[in-house]
């Protein structure tokens, strides 16, 4: 615990700034890292996920650009890293989702011309072709999201998000 709070008043001697401007934005942080993995049971049966909701509250110039790039930076090198260990699977099942289709199609028009493909192959590949899951890389930071991509965000990385923005960007999409 004690190198957290070593970081914590590094960054904040750093850019000069008190060590809650720095410690507040972190843990958002952290919580987008840690969410899913936590739940609250408020009572037996009522179980809630733990999102954290941190806000602060500085005048312009106070360095909040530059200590948000500082904390979001491993988030952001963590989505690229997953984006290339995951290209190889998405190229394969986009792949496999171009076969199932032209097979598909090869199976509708055969049984439309002389019924040499039973129907139960066509509703086999259209089932495979449904079941298809193409896997994305995670996107879990947004500064400047709707409401209803903010949704799609949400069921793209397993209902987890990091709304934030040194500005109040973030402020709009609630």
């Amino acid at each position: 615990m004690a190198h957290h709070a070593d970081f914590v008043r590094g960054l904040a001697t750093e850019f000069q700034i008190a060590s809650e401007a720095v410690v507040l934005p972190m843990i958002a942080v952290v919580s987008a890292a840690i969410s899913k993995r936590f739940e609250i049971e408020a009572w037996p049966g009522w179980i809630e996920p733990a999102p954290l909701w941190t806000l602060v509250l500085l005048p312009s110039g106070e360095r909040k650009s530059a200590v948000f790039r500082r904390l979001t930076n491993p988030v952001a090198a963590w989505e690229r890293e997953r984006a290339v260990s995951l290209r190889p699977e998405i190229v394969a099942a986009n792949a496999r989702k171009q076969i199932l289709e032209r097979r598909l199609k090869t199976a509708h028009e055969a049984l439309g011309n002389d019924g040499a493909e039973d129907d139960g192959a066509i509703f086999r590949l259209a089932n495979e072709l449904d079941a298809l899951e193409i896997p994305r890389p995670p996107t879990l930071m947004a500064t400047d999201v709707t409401s209803e991509a903010l949704v799609a965000l949400l069921i793209e990385n397993g209902e987890r998000a990091l709304i934030a923005s040194p500005e109040g960007d973030a402020l709009d999409v609630l």
